[in-house]
């Protein structure tokens, strides 16, 4: 019998190859396989969806939205993509429509718990407190063991000077992931603004034991216990905390009103610079580059360095 030769794929078969792929961070083959099936059926939903979340991994915020909306136009009951939807809108600081987007997830499907936490951060970020506890502690209701919803709900209670009851949600949640770092972090903290010391400086301890280079736990065990405490907050600590951050930068200083890079503008002009094209200008901890689009005008050569990657990779996206 004569051994058959390859066959094409199936659309179903090519969309769940390429979901894997995605998963796996082969970006550019689940791209192709997406594209493939697109040419064939262009108003595929999967396809349509799944290739907005592939641009959303891509940082193409704007043309995710966009596939994605076009995936909910067809399939509109699907309570899962309008919370992925939400999630893109959120990382783009569209907050209110993010917020709608996880509601008509609940609408759709009452149980959704990430719809929930997510919707909590958001509420938060916006200020409604109240309704932010109600959203995570639905969340927790639905599924006990959601470490994200325990953290996230510390973090409120923190925030609103309830630190016993922040401390029993970072227990729980260390309790459900014992090595989680951000809820050891959080936990000891808590234990901290409780005038607990000793049981903070346990935790970071234990932290270090599992975790001997992390520059999160030595740099908060020399502020807790006074003891190896460096003359600034070392590269590795700015790097990581500020990786961390970089997602959600600009929108919290936003929620700030930061002037600092219209001050920094017009101290230029106060010196008598021109913007005329001719300076060269280093921008040191240039952050997101929110200085550069108004830097700009005034430079034949424009640089900005920083110790967190993850805030040069947002600074790169603005192309100044």
């Amino acid at each position: 019998m004569e051994p058959s030769g390859p066959r094409e794929l199936t659309v179903d078969e090519a969309i769940a190859l390429a979901i894997a792929l995605q998963k796996q961070h082969h970006l550019t083959e689940a791209r192709q396989l997406y594209a493939g099936v697109l040419d064939v059926v262009p108003n595929h939903p999967d396809a349509l969806h799944y290739s907005g979340l592939l641009a959303h991994q891509n940082g193409r915020t704007d043309e995710a939205v966009e596939l994605i909306g076009q995936s909910l136009a067809l399939s509109p009951d699907q309570a899962d993509w309008h919370s992925n939807l939400g999630i893109v809108l959120q990382s783009g600081g569209r907050f209110e429509e993010a917020i709608a987007c996880y509601q008509r997830a609940i609408e759709i499907d009452p149980s959704h718990a990430n719809a929930y936490s997510n919707l909590g951060v958001l509420l938060r970020a916006t200020g409604r407190p109240q309704e932010a506890e109600a959203a995570y502690r639905s969340a927790i209701r639905l599924c006990p063991d959601h470490v994200d919803a325990y953290t996230n709900l510390g973090i409120l209670l923190n925030g609103l000077n309830r630190p016993k009851e922040a401390s029993d949600c970072f227990c729980k949640a260390v309790t459900l992931r014992p090595r989680h770092p951000d809820a050891r972090r959080l936990l000891a903290l808590a234990h901290c603004m409780i005038g607990e010391v000793d049981e903070a400086v346990t935790i970071l301890e234990e932290w270090l034991a599992d975790a001997p280079d992390d520059p999160i736990a030595a740099h908060m065990l020399s502020a807790c216990t006074g003891r190896d405490v460096p003359v600034r907050a070392s590269n590795a600590f700015v790097e990581k905390t500020f990786d961390a951050f970089a997602a959600s930068f600009e929108a919290k200083l936003a929620s700030l009103s930061y002037r600092a890079p219209e001050l920094v503008t017009a101290s230029l002009a106060d010196a008598g610079c021109v913007a005329d094209g001719r300076l060269h200008i280093l921008d040191i901890g240039c952050g997101t580059g929110l200085c550069g689009p108004l830097l700009r005008p005034y430079a034949a050569r424009l640089v900005g360095v920083d110790l967190s990657a993850g805030m040069l990779a947002h600074a790169a996206e603005k192309n100044v």
